[in-house]
């Protein structure tokens, strides 16, 4: 019985020591692969360490780029800054150099203002006067062919080969519309025809009288022709009368001229009349109105 409790025992003992033993491989093993893990751990970390050198490295050199980067834009924008003062404070020199002219070209641009306004007046004033004349000159122009034709027709048969006959020739019957310069010239070749007419009757009507220095004054004066031909045409048949009743006393001394004018024809003679001796004494009113001055106005 104790030698099979003793083969037991060493059968149990053995089965205890392979089992270690298995164990203990089993340890080593499992030993030798967290050794591997641990150097393959270990080399990651040193990798790992190295990255992190070389990165913190590649942070102080941006952080130092960085900061050399804002260092330059900084003193770039203090330039910047610096310049835009100066360039503020020269505006506001400028300003100041330039606010006195300002105002004297406020003040003459309100002068320039005002005084367009007044040209702009002016103007309108000018317009409504030439829109005036066009209306008095539409009259004046619609009887110009009648001048034209009249005035040509006048100087040819005057044949003389002046200046007025060659004018006033080359408009009879136009082929063509007259330019409105052309009849301004003609307007003005008529004027100077009215005021030549009107000046030579001014001083036949007003032998003493100095004539007019413009020609509303020829008009003026001739407003009151009428009343002085009536005065002239009076005075020289006072003169031609005086003359014939001096010629008459001359031969009939006691010729009583006013009770001749008063009275009629003796008793008897009734039959004769002035009438009757109108063709005998007209050759000598013709002599008398000869002798007569005609430049002495009887009242």
């Amino acid at each position: 019985m104790r030698v099979k409790d003793t083969g037991d025992k060493n059968i149990e003992l053995v089965n205890v020591v392979q089992a270690s033993v298995a164990a203990a491989a089993a340890h080593t093993v499992e030993i030798s692969g967290l050794n591997q893990n641990l150097e393959r751990a270990q080399e990651e970390l040193g990798q790992l360490k190295m990255q992190l050198r070389d990165r913190h490295g590649m942070h102080k050199s941006c952080s130092r780029f960085v900061a050399n980067e804002f260092s330059a834009l900084r003193e770039k924008h203090e330039a910047r800054v610096i310049k835009a003062e100066q360039e503020l404070q020269e505006a506001v020199r400028k300003c100041e150099t330039l606010e006195p002219s300002l105002t004297e070209k406020e003040s003459e641009l309100t002068k320039v203002h005002q005084a367009t306004n007044d040209a702009r007046g002016e103007t309108q004033s000018a317009l409504q006067g030439i829109q005036e004349a066009r209306k008095i000159a539409a009259g004046v122009f619609a009887e110009l062919p009648r001048s034209i034709s009249d005035a040509a027709q006048f100087y040819r048969v005057e044949g003389r080969n002046t200046a007025d006959k060659l004018f006033w020739s080359q408009y009879l019957a136009p082929n063509y519309p007259v330019p409105f310069a052309d009849q301004l010239k003609q307007l003005i070749e008529l004027h100077k025809a009215v005021e030549l007419a009107m000046k030579d009757l001014v001083i036949r009507l007003w032998p003493a009288e100095p004539i007019p220095s413009s020609y509303f004054g020829l008009v003026k004066r001739l407003v009151s022709a009428c009343p002085r031909l009536d005065i002239i045409k009076r005075s020289v048949c006072i003169e031609g009368a005086r003359m014939a009743f001096a010629r008459a006393k001359l031969h009939w001394g006691k010729m009583d001229a006013e009770k001749l004018m008063a009275e009629g024809p003796p008793e008897g003679k009734e039959h004769r009349k002035p009438e009757l001796y109108y063709e005998s004494v007209l050759k000598g009113s013709y002599l008398a109105a000869e002798l007569c001055t005609k430049d002495i106005i009887f009242p």
